[in-house]
């Protein structure tokens, strides 16, 4: 690193350590990191895993101080996924919007048994999180609605409706799913979606440009456009 590299890490160390002890959510959670990695002071398992749990108590934060302490004690400690102290700080980290807990949360609702309440409790979280567009939340949650191995949890109805909101928004990744859902669909279906097209593509369009959010009006406007759009081509092959 050499002698300047190691002064400007040591200033880092000490800016950081006066910003985390003002009460800086940011600060606090970089300085545990640092003690965590052993990065510009003494690796200190104990003081980082203190430092994080400071950061939670502030009550700021996204779910990172939380999601940061449950790998610590993954990667460093040897506690395994399904222990107690890693579930909770990652549920609650998903409760507080933290993306990467979203992840495993959509994991752990799929996983061993209905009757197990950590199933069910991260399956509500999820579901909770969708609701309030968190994150990935309503990705994760169309998927499981569609492919979950327990039949009672699929909605098919459900996951297009988010599907089809998450694709006008602009959701590359929505929208290949909602085109893969449509060539399953019943002929009605299909039917309805050629129809929905025309008025579909521009709420996209408004949606990107940031004109109209779908979420709100898009699908009366699409519905709209879409009636006029095949009205004037029945009329235009009439007239001809």
């Amino acid at each position: 690193m050499g002698v300047f590299g190691a002064i400007r890490s040591r200033s880092c160390f000490i800016l950081t350590q006066k910003a985390a002890n003002s009460g800086s959510l940011e600060s606090t959670i970089r300085l545990a990191s640092m003690y965590e990695e052993g990065d510009a002071v003494e690796k200190d398992i104990d003081k980082a895993i203190s430092l994080f749990k400071n950061a939670i108590a502030l009550e700021k934060g996204d779910g990172e101080a939380l999601w940061r302490l449950a790998n610590l004690y993954l990667d460093s400690l040897d506690y395994s996924i399904d222990s107690y102290e890693v579930t909770s700080l990652m549920l609650e980290s998903a409760k507080r919007g933290y993306d990467s807990a979203i992840s495993v949360v959509a994991e752990f609702a799929e996983s061993g048994d209905r009757r197990n309440p950590l199933n069910e409790e991260a399956f509500f979280i999820l579901h909770k999180n969708a609701d309030k567009g968190l994150g990935s939340a309503k990705m994760e949650l169309a998927t499981i609605l569609l492919e979950s191995k327990f039949p009672e949890r699929r909605n098919k109805g459900e996951a297009l409706d988010i599907l089809q909101s998450e694709s006008l928004k602009g959701n590359e990744l929505a929208h290949e799913k909602l085109m893969q859902q449509r060539w399953d669909m019943p002929i009605d279906n299909k039917i309805g979606g050629v129809f929905y097209f025309p008025g579909d593509v521009l709420v996209m369009v408004l949606s990107k440009l940031g004109i109209t959010d779908y979420s709100y009006y898009g699908g009366t406007l699409s519905f709209l456009v879409s009636i006029i759009f095949w009205f004037f081509i029945v009329f235009g092959v009439l007239l001809r």
